[in-house]
């Protein structure tokens, strides 16, 4: 794959140096970077056969060397759905959870106008920034909810395509002419409700259907092999030119997500308040039954071995300079009550892993409507750790966020609580936001930020941010990244047990002393 090409260069390959100096400089190399040539799909078999230990023959040691190189060769073609060579990227808006009802017709004009406060670390780039006038988003990404269907339940297909037309159609919200008049082109990935139903997953029926109308809404081009996938994934490259290209790949975690250990009833329309009771199992499933719970998904998947392969093969044959990586669901959130890969801790290890390998790698989430910068090292560095690791952005909430609604006043303790994950305490917002990426290719870095939705502001940024970040994560270093799934109610619930267990004794002892009391009064009469 690229990374590991230009980590290896085969600069020890020449016609200066006698064959048995040729073999033992590309063998230390081979052996060097054993752990990334391991992950590349054809050598995965070899490497188990051989062990990892260089006890096997000099022959055999050559060829592996050999079919390196011709790998290499091979994947300097990018696998992707969609190629679009021609354009050069360098501003991106992304947002979720639009509910039309709720429709503002200031959102869309405030995402054409809103941009980072700088993108790039140097004086004299900052102020030209300030002096042009920002230039429209040339990318819009959806990270989930697009619509929301009128109704409790299964939404039909034919209830689905009427409210992605209403959308396209509303001259009130503008989102057509958002679309249309600056040309954008639309990108992304459903979530829930525009899959049809809420926190449903496998067992949802009639899913090609609902992916036909949910690409229609995006009007995209659609391949045979995109057609024919079971899941509304896809991948697009943009740009061509070398150090200035860009790669999409969005996620489909409905399709294929199997329960959680404790299924959801959000859409079951016999339960009353069935969203909120769901949040409630989640958290209390995880936090005080973390075992079971883990138990009980170990082979669970979110994504499906499908899509599964398809991911390994587009990030680790990715020649992009930027990978950016579209998932409905939060993946590094602590946050037990919401939906997200902290519910499947064996899969979010498998993602994290293949993320880590990945360069200039970036998550975008939605779903939980709030904002919010999360950070897979933040354990390791108070205010802002593991500046080489990638980030995951979350901007939810374009139309309504977590502040409003019957449950709203549990938004910002339940925020304040789980923060472990967070790039900072406060790298969080809790109103209506849209996010930003806005590209610095002379200076090669980018910024992330979520922006206010009514007053277009900047709340949250990751600042200017290399694109050269590349990590191969370790076991170890795995490991130590925060879980969901940690059993932090059970001391909250020993401390209750306890305190009523001690309420009962003192009740008990009271009850005993009183009626020691009368008998000894009875028998003084």
């Amino acid at each position: 794959r690229p990374s590991t090409m230009n980590v290896l260069h085969f600069t020890s390959i020449g016609d200066s140096m006698p064959l048995d100096a040729q073999w033992t400089n590309s063998f230390k190399l081979f052996n060097q970077h054993r752990e990334q040539i391991a992950v590349i799909p054809p050598f995965k078999k070899m490497m188990m056969k051989n062990g990892a230990d260089s006890q096997t023959t000099r022959r055999n040691h050559l060829l592996f060397v050999l079919l390196v190189f011709a790998h290499a060769l091979y994947d300097v073609v990018d696998a992707t759905d969609l190629n679009y060579p021609n354009a050069t990227i360098a501003s991106i808006s992304f947002g979720s959870c639009h509910k039309v009802k709720y429709g503002r017709p200031g959102l869309w004009p405030q995402i054409l106008s809103s941009r980072s406060t700088s993108t790039s670390t140097s004086a004299a780039a900052t102020s030209k920034q300030q002096q042009q006038q920002p230039a429209p988003p040339q990318v819009f990404l959806w990270t989930g909810d697009s619509i929301y269907p009128p109704v409790r339940g299964i939404a039909s297909v034919e209830m689905l395509q009427r409210e992605y037309q209403r959308m396209k159609t509303n001259n009130t919200i503008g989102y057509g002419k958002f679309v249309q008049e600056n040309d954008i082109q639309v990108l992304g990935s459903w979530d829930d409700h525009d899959y049809g139903a809420n926190d449903y997953g496998a067992f949802l029926p009639h899913k090609m259907e609902r992916k036909r109308a949910f690409w229609d809404f995006l009007d995209i081009d659609v391949t045979d092999s995109m057609q024919q996938r079971q899941g509304a994934y896809f991948s697009v490259t943009l740009g061509s030119e070398e150090g200035r290209q860009v790669k999409i790949i969005s996620l489909d975690t409905r399709w294929h997500r199997d329960n959680h250990c404790i299924p959801s009833v959000a859409a079951d329309t016999r339960v009353p308040l069935g969203a909120g009771l769901a949040c409630l199992t989640r958290w209390l499933s995880v936090g005080l039954f973390p075992h079971w719970c883990s138990h009980q998904v170990e082979n669970a998947t979110v994504l499906g071995q499908e899509q599964w392969d398809w991911l390994e093969e587009e990030l680790l044959t990715s020649t992009a300079d930027i990978n950016i990586v579209i998932s409905s669901i939060q993946v590094l959130s602590t946050n037990p009550a919401m939906e997200g890969w902290g519910h499947y801790p064996q899969e979010r290890r498998k993602f994290l892993k293949l993320l880590s390998q990945t360069r200039g790698a970036l998550v975008l989430s939605g779903d939980v409507h709030y904002g919010e910068i999360l950070n897979p090292a933040a354990h390791l560095v108070e205010d802002g750790g593991g500046d080489n690791t990638f980030l995951e952005v979350t901007s939810s909430g374009l139309t309504h966020s977590c502040t409003k609604g019957l449950f709203g006043m549990m938004c910002v303790p339940l925020l304040n609580w789980f923060h472990k994950h967070r790039w900072t305490f406060d790298a969080r917002y809790e109103n209506r936001n849209f996010g930003q990426i806005d590209i610095d290719w002379e200076h090669e870095q980018m910024t992330v930020s979520v922006h206010d939705a009514a007053t277009g502001n900047q709340v949250l940024t990751t600042g200017p941010r290399s694109l050269h970040q590349y990590n191969n994560w370790t076991a170890q270093e795995l490991d130590g990244v925060v879980q969901c799934m940690n059993g932090h109610l059970i001391n909250v619930a020993a401390g209750v047990v306890a305190i009523v267990v001690a309420c009962l004794l003192i009740f008990l002892s009271c009850m005993s002393l009183s009626s020691n009391t009368n008998k000894s009064k009875r028998k003084q009469l």
